[in-house]
């Protein structure tokens, strides 16, 4: 992932950037509709579906 960073940097041609992460929570968030362990197998199966990964529910 850094190198992807340092290769956007050099194709914008900037120069002097500076990242800044702390831990908040927002930096260690993932995105709207990820799996939950919560998550009932019937929504998980619904949720891979509408993502076009085929799933085999068991029993």
């Amino acid at each position: 992932m850094v190198e992807e960073l340092h290769n956007d940097i050099d194709l914008h041609g900037l120069s002097g950037v500076t990242f800044v992460m702390d831990n908040a929570r927002y930096h260690r968030g993932k995105p709207t509709g990820t799996f939950k362990g919560s998550w009932s197998k019937e929504l998980f199966c619904l949720t891979c579906l509408e993502y076009g990964i085929k799933v085999s529910p068991l029993n």
